[in-house]
């Protein structure tokens, strides 16, 4: 217990600390904008001005962006999974993927002849596989498989794309909160957070596993009743 108190505690200073970091700097970007509007109004054009103005606005939309996003990892480390609850997994793997189906993006799926069923919301779980395939798309991809089968007690979902992978030295922090590659497009690096807080949350593991090409992650969730 004193292990686990330690753990959370180191966790939440952390975060803290990242958070801060997070909010600093739009907010850096915008007292500086409003500042120079201040100091030099009479000396600016017009256009200096609406670069000034737009400036405010994208930071204030990435600070609106994080608080949205924290609010999303906050209900998904707050949520408590319904001991009755039995997914059909087929109609939400293809819920997912049709989602994210475009002409220029591939989305196939596998699941078996036998139905699969787990303890997971429905929602939680498409969730999870949108933000996964929407992260493979983003990175590159073309293409992602989705296979879902019986292992053990546990249902597993493995999605596999074609992109160019993740870098050795971001395997590490991948899952965690504000760690992202695409900070200048907008990225806030929370969506894996929310992602594996969902799952664990309906005591499953979310994990990346080793790919010969591109990138693979694995879900696995506890089955809701025996097949």
């Amino acid at each position: 217990m004193a292990e686990a108190i330690s753990r959370r505690s180191r966790y939440l200073r952390d975060f803290a600390a990242a958070l801060s970091h997070e909010f600093k700097t739009p907010l850096a970007g915008i007292r500086g904008a409003i500042e120079l509007l201040e100091d030099h109004h009479g000396r600016t054009s017009d256009d200096e001005r609406h670069q000034f103005l737009k400036n405010i606005a994208q930071d204030a939309q990435r600070l609106s962006a994080l608080v949205g996003r924290l609010m999303d990892l906050a209900r998904a480390d707050m949520a408590q999974p319904e001991s009755e609850a039995a997914t059909a997994l087929a109609p939400v793997i293809a819920k997912a993927a049709d989602a994210m189906r475009s002409a220029a993006f591939a989305v196939e799926t596998e699941s078996g002849d036998q139905p699969l069923t787990a303890s997971v919301d429905p929602a939680a779980l498409e969730s999870v596989l949108v933000t996964l395939l929407e992260n493979a798309a983003q990175a590159g991809a073309t293409e992602v498989r989705i296979a879902a089968n019986r292992k053990g007690r546990d249902v597993q979902l493995i999605l596999s794309d074609n992109g160019p992978g993740i870098a050795p030295a971001d395997r590490e922090r991948l899952f965690e909160p504000f760690f992202t590659t695409r900070r200048a497009t907008g990225g806030t690096g929370l969506g894996l957070a929310i992602a594996r807080a969902l799952i664990e949350a309906h005591r499953g593991r979310l994990e990346l596993i080793e790919a010969e090409k591109g990138a693979a992650f694995r879900i696995l969730i506890p089955v809701a009743a025996p097949e």
